[in-house]
């Protein structure tokens, strides 16, 4: 046999205090509410069930903190007052741990920096006045391709000089290495050649007239009238002076007749010569 609570069916209606006894339940089935007599030194019915009102408020309630008991004291607990972060904001990348290394392990730098080159051919030399190299150019039987070089005698160690060359702020300032292109006209016998380079950097206002660094040489061995040359790279090059940033550097070529390996009888001409150069930045600015 099944309980029956005392109950209505009219909506809103609630029991009065003298509707119950103390404990007992009653039911309004229309607004499925359900409520209780208590005594906690007085009669009271009470609705049973969800919460339906909260801080003394009904309906959609929306909470501030001052609603919560000591809610600010213990937020003030975890951060001095103030000190919140801005709601806009920046940071380096030293802020962030182990940012620096994770970007630097994307780039390959050795990719990036490394060794540089430089062409000088012959249109960008010009003759020493002293003991100065022949200008010239030749026209090839056949196919008409025409040659700018500079002829070096076979008996006197002559000499042409690049126009004054602005090296790029990226240069770490350090040894360079050059590379000599050439041909021969036609000799019967010896074809070695010894080449020769030296520099000299320039600072703001120094003076032009001033001593090379130590010059390095390079062998090579032609046979073929008219054929292209080309040597090894010299060993380090220490350009004279005290190179620095962006410094104007001159370069000199020479041939070096009285050397044991220069053997060929006729002159050498040279084409053009290649610098290589070592960088420590990505660019220039």
């Amino acid at each position: 046999m099944g309980i029956k609570l005392k109950r209505s069916a009219v909506a809103s209606k609630a029991p009065a205090v003298a509707d119950l006894e103390l404990g007992e339940l009653a039911v309004n089935t229309f607004d499925g509410k359900l409520y209780l007599k208590k005594n906690d030194g007085s009669d009271a019915i009470v609705e049973v069930g969800p919460v339906r009102s909260v801080a003394g408020r009904t309906g959609a309630v929306a909470l501030a903190i001052a609603d919560v008991a000591s809610l600010q004291t213990a937020l003030d607990g975890k951060q001095a007052a103030g000190s919140y972060a801005a709601s806009v904001h920046t940071h380096t990348i030293a802020s962030v741990t182990g940012l620096q290394t994770a970007l630097d392990a994307k780039a390959d730098l050795s990719s990036i920096l490394g060794r540089r080159t430089v062409n000088f051919p012959a249109a960008a030399m010009i003759a020493r006045a002293t003991s100065g190299a022949q200008s010239g150019t030749e026209e090839m039987a056949t196919n008409d391709v025409m040659v700018r070089f500079w002829a070096f005698d076979a008996t006197v160690s002559e000499a042409v000089q690049t126009v004054p060359v602005r090296m790029p702020r990226s240069w770490n300032e350090g040894a360079v290495q050059v590379q000599f292109i050439w041909k021969h006209p036609a000799t019967t016998t010896s074809f070695g050649v010894r080449w020769g380079v030296r520099a000299r950097a320039f600072s703001d206002n120094e003076a032009l007239d001033a001593a090379w660094g130590t010059a390095q040489e390079v062998s090579d061995t032609g046979g073929v009238t008219n054929n292209v040359y080309i040597t090894s790279f010299s060993a380090d090059l220490t350009i004279g002076g005290s190179p620095a940033e962006n410094d104007m550097v001159i370069f000199e070529f020479y041939r070096a007749p009285a050397n044991a390996a220069d053997t060929m009888a006729g002159d050498a001409q040279l084409i053009e010569v290649t610098m290589t150069y070592t960088v420590n930045a990505a660019k220039d600015d």
